[in-house]
């Protein structure tokens, strides 16, 4: 009775049998890492498969027959695995699958068109992976986006982190965060007063005050014929040579260039006689 193999050939002689054909079975081949697959071992043989060896591809092996086996890199990444299986009566099979096994990441990346802003200003988000994904936004601020690349406007002045979650169409989901991404500067206010509002003649001297901490530079018209005019700090006194009631406008500046800028119509009252000759 022949019971023997012959290394190298391509069969393996045993009362006219033929050596097992390796083969693998998975429950699933694509997937988000880490990625758990269950790996049988479906060879044809006609007695006891008495050994397996899998090589995963990732370089981990195990010698169950049936395993489950995970997938941890964080990458899109695909495997090919390999099993051996040996018979009985010590004739070996090998198989290998290329390219089986599939964990899926998609990329998540951004960048924006400006790092500073003013409050109420808006930035773009660009240079996002496109395709078939989804995205949610986090702009720190207690808003959000499912836009591709949204604008957002941030309503108020303090350093904000951005995140970005990109999913894939096999739910597979990466987030990217940029920690104290954008920077907001607060807007001065341009509100003021007068030190009187009305005067019973003329030339009157008004002395206008903005409080404001933030601004550096000021631009008043106080509505009459002089024009703008810019001082360096919020006092400004302006000496009026006719009656009339006056628009007072003023524009408020920051150091980063914020501004803002407020218009009292008639707020400044002169009066006096006019003088007319008939």
């Amino acid at each position: 009775e022949i019971s023997a193999c012959l290394v190298g050939s391509e069969m393996c002689i045993r009362d006219r049998s033929f050596k097992p054909i390796a083969r693998i079975a998975a429950d699933t081949t694509i997937g988000c890492a880490p990625f758990a697959v269950l790996f049988s071992d479906s060879s044809i043989s006609d007695t006891n498969i008495v050994s397996c060896l899998w090589n995963f591809g990732d370089g981990l092996t195990a010698t169950q027959q049936n395993v489950s086996h995970t997938f941890m890199n964080q990458q899109s990444t695909s495997y090919s695995v390999n099993l051996i299986v040996t018979d009985t009566f010590g004739c070996s099979s090998s198989v290998t699958q290329h390219n089986y096994i599939t964990t899926t990441l998609p990329n998540s990346f951004f960048n924006a068109n400006t790092f500073e802003i003013c409050a109420l200003d808006s930035i773009q988000l660009n240079d996002v992976p496109s395709g078939n994904f989804t995205y949610q936004w986090n702009f720190g601020d207690g808003t959000s986006s499912t836009q591709y690349q949204p604008y957002h406007a941030y309503q108020t002045d303090s350093v904000f982190d951005i995140s970005l979650t990109v999913t894939d169409s096999n739910g597979c989901a990466n987030t990217y965060t940029r920690p104290s991404y954008i920077t907001v500067h607060p807007i001065p206010s341009p509100n003021f007063n007068a030190n009187q509002l009305t005067s019973t003649c003329y030339p009157a001297s008004i002395i206008f005050n903005n409080p404001s901490s933030l601004a550096s530079s000021w631009e008043w018209n106080f509505g009459d014929s002089i024009g703008n005019r810019v001082t360096q700090y919020g006092l400004a006194q302006h000496l009026y040579h006719q009656p009339g009631q006056y628009d007072i406008f003023l524009k408020v500046t920051s150091p980063f260039g914020c501004s803002d800028s407020i218009t009292k119509p008639q707020y400044i009252s002169i009066l006096g006689p006019t003088a007319q000759i008939d």
